[in-house]
């Protein structure tokens, strides 16, 4: 099996881009939930937590920590700053990744669990008690915390890794020996009740997911006939901004997707094939951002409008430079 111990090029390079243009896009969106969304109390803090998560997300995957595969050896490393100039170990900086996708996916169900009660206050159905909401939120916060906990014990101890490598993979001895920064996993228990945990949770995200929003649409018929059309539409608006901001996040997950994919096949000569798909996840940043100034109709109007401005300004400002100019 032949294993590259350096980062491709083109993927630094990829990433420096991303990062820079995803900061752009998240500043632009996280502006525009503070100043152009409706007064929604929750709804709108969870969408702002969502959008600054993003932003937060695409600085740790491109910047800070940088991972790097080592397959078909269920190993990386990482090349972020934060690893090469902080000595931070590998294994902390993806458990905190893995830990803050987690919390992104929270967010987001939050979001819709929040847009489904304000509907249903508004036609009084299937109304909820905060009770239920704030047992969430402890739910929201120990959530992570439990995640990258199990993910530090599910790694070997770093002053074992070097003998392992020795024992186990003697051709890449000196390999490993020179990138001193890197992770090792084999399977534990502690591996194995992860899976499990991620398998439930994602059974139970996908399962609430499905219901609120079967729900909200069987609400918003009911919702029609009680509020102005305007409102109606915003409240419209704002499920399919939802929906297609949780059909993006499918671009966050696709690396680990790829991930177990290739630990379960034992593919060999994989790395490319990784690299590919943790480029196309540090693009979900810009494409949620894009989906949601697109299908938010007060971002959409408000985008729209200031280009027409300024497009505007600059045709008259052309129209006006060419008028001045003397005519032979």
């Amino acid at each position: 099996m032949a294993i590259s111990f350096q980062p491709s090029p083109w993927i630094l390079i990829f990433f420096y881009i991303v990062a820079a243009i995803s900061l752009i896009f998240s500043i632009i969106t996280v502006l525009l939930v503070i100043f152009k969304h409706q007064k929604e109390g929750r709804y709108r803090f969870y969408i702002l937590l969502y959008q600054i998560c993003n932003a937060n997300s695409v600085l740790q995957y491109t910047l800070i920590s940088q991972p790097m595969p080592l397959f078909p050896i269920l190993a990386g490393y990482c090349e972020g700053f934060l690893a090469k100039y902080f000595n931070i170990w590998t294994h902390y900086l993806i458990g905190f990744q893995l830990a803050s996708m987690a919390f992104q996916v929270e967010c987001l169900i939050f979001c819709f669990a929040i847009k489904h009660q304000n509907i249903a206050r508004t036609i009084q159905h299937h109304v909820v008690s905060d009770d239920v909401y704030w047992f969430g939120v402890f739910l929201f916060i120990i959530t992570p915390l439990i995640i990258y906990f199990v993910f530090c014990q599910a790694g070997m101890e770093r002053e074992n890794q070097v003998e392992f490598v020795s024992n186990h993979y003697p051709e890449y001895y000196q390999e490993f020996l020179n990138l001193k920064n890197f992770a090792i996993y084999e399977f534990n228990y502690w591996c194995l009740f992860l899976a499990i945990g991620a398998c439930g949770g994602s059974i139970v995200c996908g399962s609430a997911f499905i219901i609120i929003t079967i729900d909200i649409f069987r609400m918003l018929k009911n919702l029609q006939r009680t509020v102005s059309a305007s409102n109606y539409q915003m409240y419209q608006s704002a499920v399919t901004s939802l929906l297609f901001q949780f059909a993006t996040s499918a671009l966050l997950l696709l690396p680990l997707v790829a991930f177990v994919v290739v630990v379960l096949t034992g593919w060999e000569n994989t790395q490319v094939f990784v690299e590919v798909t943790l480029a196309i996840g540090a693009l979900h940043p810009i494409v949620n951002a894009v989906v949601v100034t697109m299908t938010t109709s007060l971002y959409r109007e408000y985008i729209f409008r200031k280009l027409a401005r300024r497009g505007f300004r600059v045709f008259a400002v052309n129209l006006a430079q060419s008028n001045s100019q003397p005519r032979n």
